[in-house]
């Protein structure tokens, strides 16, 4: 409860002079005292004047027992302002009479009893409902006691008197403290309340922020002083505001500032393709960008001051990228270096992937921090893969380019004698052959029923055949690995489909994987197919990558068991709204959505680890969506196979250079 400084001051001035009241009371009192004392005494000396006046007629009277003259001598003696009444008793001590007029008990009892042997008795009490003051006085003639005589004087009077001017003293007092009250609290008002009240109100304003307040200086005493140093302190904290908004402005700005280099960093940070994480020398974590959330799945309010440990465990990445970057950071930090791990291989369910680790010490006074960079490096070792394949593949080609044509001189020599063989054993008119008959002792009837009797002619064809197969299947070969010039031509794309698959069964005896031979090949062309103008080389590979998916794809179901259905190819062709469309589809497992929208991106591959790059298809829709600037798209509804469909604009020269 907040008491207020005049009310502190009205109550100090009156305990004060309640104080200074009592003291006077007190003073007061005794000599209130004193002065009824004296009246008492004077009143004493008044009956008692007044017994011994009177004392020795009211003997005579007492002794002659003559009641007529002592209610004469009683009655005179009433008249004196104050009597209550007057007794006469005997020498024993029992009333003789009374005034004013008491009945006399019977039997004349004693109604007195004998006062002690000091002479007068006088005390107060209270008679007949008023305070009195008791004389009782013995009557007595030459020592010989006669009677004695009680008189009652009322004290009323004298009390209320003193009672007056007891009242009359306290009034005064009062009324003179009451005026000393407001006197003083008027001069406290003006002196000490309201300067301090204004001094309040001041602070109060300049807690409200009004700091420049000032208040009038009235007085020159030390309420004075202390408003005027209050005037000082307001001006003096006017200036320090000032400069503490100055100041405050200069950090805002600051602030501001750093708030934009802060985003600025976090921004480039985030927008970094690598994972960049920071952790403290305990292995609690700091920062975790947006390509660390895209990594692990993991948001940074739920990373950042969790350790690294206990995050990578939430992720389905194995432990050795944890502990890879757990035991390196110490190592990292105590050697002041950067630390590398390359290649961390993991292995997750759409393949293995690896990773680069990169351990950057950081160092902010006596705490010690590192930043963990992890790159996803899958793609760069797929590609030196298939970088290593490409170069390996340019020297088969090379290789096989040199063994066609090496092949190509025995094919020729076999199919050459083969036909010389048939011409010397058949022919009946080369006169050379009849002369050779005719000295072995035959003729070239017997010869030639002998060879047909034993279908030599057949085996010759047979010969032939076999001979002029080699010879195409070595010039595909060629004309597949041979580097091309880039150049458009028109190609039937029925033909050059069944070339490729004829290349592609030489391909699946040479691996021994599969015998493309055994695959059911169903041919659906249209046969007023038009030419279009397409690189060939380029077309077949494409052909050739999508025969290859597919062999295996079936080739894998039968080594499942999953069906007793046999492997089969359906290759159709058509013309439609202007573009020639091809379709390769095949009764292999199929693939689900997922995968389908997969098929077609780098580095995705369904094959196990080591039997595939995942290149195969991107590079075919990339050949004929950007070279051929036609479409590349798959149907595959799972276990019914799949379907690829290649659309290619029928164009003319001139619309091929417009393009």
């Amino acid at each position: 409860m907040k008491i207020s400084l005049r009310f502190k001051t009205n109550l100090a001035i009156l305990v004060t002079f309640l104080s200074i009241s009592i003291i006077f009371a007190a003073i007061e009192l005794p000599f209130q005292k004193q002065r009824f004392q004296s009246m008492v005494d004077k009143i004493e000396l008044v009956l008692h004047i007044l017994v011994q006046r009177d004392k020795e007629a009211l003997a005579n009277e007492i002794f002659d027992r003559n009641a007529r003259a002592m209610v004469i001598r009683l009655k005179e003696m009433m008249e004196i302002e104050g009597m209550l009444s007057i007794e006469v008793f005997d020498d024993t001590g029992r009333l003789l009479i009374s005034h004013p007029i008491r009945r006399i008990s019977r039997g004349g009892e004693s109604v007195l009893q004998i006062p002690p042997e000091q002479n007068p008795e006088i005390r107060q009490l209270v008679r007949q409902g008023v305070s009195a003051l008791q004389y009782c006085q013995e009557i007595s003639v030459i020592g010989e006691r006669i009677g004695f005589i009680r008189i009652y004087y009322s004290l009323q009077e004298i009390k209320q008197e003193q009672l007056f001017f007891h009242l009359i003293f306290i009034g005064l007092l009062g009324s003179v403290l009451l005026t000393m009250l407001v006197v003083l609290n008027f001069i406290f008002s003006r002196t000490i309340i309201k300067p301090i009240t204004f001094l309040r109100n001041a602070m109060e304003q300049v807690d409200r922020n009004n700091i420049s307040r000032q208040v009038d200086v009235h007085t020159k005493d030390e309420i004075g002083d202390l408003t005027r140093a209050f005037n000082r302190m307001t001006l003096e904290l006017a200036g320090s505001q000032e400069e503490i908004e100055l100041r405050n402005h200069e950090l805002k700005e600051n602030e501001k500032k750093i708030d934009r280099v802060r985003l600025y960093l976090k921004n480039v940070i985030d927008s970094m393709p690598s994972a960049m994480v920071g952790v403290d020398g305990r292995g609690v974590i700091t920062h975790w960008n947006d390509a660390a959330e895209k990594l692990t799945g993991i948001a940074p309010e739920k990373a950042e001051k969790s350790r690294l440990d206990e995050i990578i465990a939430q992720t389905d990445h194995p432990g050795n990228i944890a502990a890879g970057a757990v035991k390196i950071i110490d190592q990292a930090i105590k050697e002041k270096s950067i630390h590398k791990k390359r290649r961390i291989p993991v292995v997750k369910l759409n393949g293995t992937r690896y990773f680069d680790l990169t351990i950057y010490p950081l160092y902010r006074g006596d705490f010690n921090e590192a930043v963990i960079r992890i790159d996803d490096v899958t793609d760069h070792v797929r590609m030196e893969e298939v970088m290593l394949q490409s170069e390996k593949m340019n020297s088969v080609g090379g290789l096989a380019a040199g063994m066609a044509h090496e092949i190509n001189n025995p094919i020729a020599g076999i199919l050459q004698n083969a036909a010389v063989i048939e011409n010397r054993l058949g022919s009946f008119d080369i006169p050379a052959n009849k002369m050779a008959a005719r000295a072995a002792g035959t003729d070239m009837g017997a010869i030639r029923s002998f060879m047909e009797d034993r279908a030599i002619f057949t085996l010759l064809a047979h010969i032939n055949e076999a001979g002029r197969r080699a010879a195409d299947i070595v010039r595909d070969m060629l004309g597949f690995v041979r580097k091309g010039d880039n150049s458009f031509a028109p190609h039937l794309l029925d033909k050059l489909l069944d070339e490729t698959v004829n290349l592609a069964g030489s391909d699946y005896d040479l691996k021994k994987k599969f015998d493309f031979k055994k695959i059911e090949i169903v041919r659906e062309y249209d046969p007023h197919l038009p030419e279009i103008l397409c690189e060939k080389s380029k077309v077949q590979q494409v052909f050739f990558n999508i025969l290859q998916n597919g062999a295996q794809a079936m080739a894998d179901k039968r080594d499942a068991r999953d069906s007793a259905e046999p492997a089969r190819f359906i290759l159709r062709t058509a013309l439609e709204n202007g573009k020639v469309r091809v379709e390769i589809e095949d009764n292999g497992p199929g693939m689900d959505d997922t995968r389908c929208k997969q098929a077609f991106e780098p580095f995705f591959t369904t094959k196990p680890v080591g039997l595939g790059t995942g290149l195969g298809l991107s590079i075919a829709y990339f050949i004929i969506t950007e070279n051929h600037k036609g479409s590349l798209s798959v149907e595959s509804p799972p276990g019914k196979g799949a379907r690829f469909i290649i659309k290619l604009p029928v164009l003319k020269m001139g619309d091929l250079n417009t393009s």
